[in-house]
């Protein structure tokens, strides 16, 4: 039985390489378009996953995942883009 993949706080982030080279329009867990219902996740220099209130001087910024693949991460590792 295969495991699916549940990103945590802490965690090395997922990056699609199509994603970060065209930044806002594609998921950058699994590359495909965002539609409407935009999630981000905050990540540090070392590109991992920190908490979405995260202060450091390393942090990475906010990148875009898309509503199917929201569900691969815990919910206080991703939330809602509200812009």
């Amino acid at each position: 039985m295969a495991t699916s993949t549940i990103y945590t706080i802490g965690s090395d982030a997922p990056i699609n390489r199509e994603a970060a080279d065209a930044y806002g329009d594609y998921c950058f867990c699994c590359g495909r378009k965002l539609g409407k219902n935009v999630y981000l996740m905050h990540v540090n220099t070392a590109w991992q996953i920190v908490a979405r209130n995260y202060e450091g001087k390393d942090s990475q910024g906010c990148f875009p995942i898309g509503s199917t693949c929201k569900n691969k991460f815990a919910s206080d590792a991703i939330f809602k883009y509200e812009g």
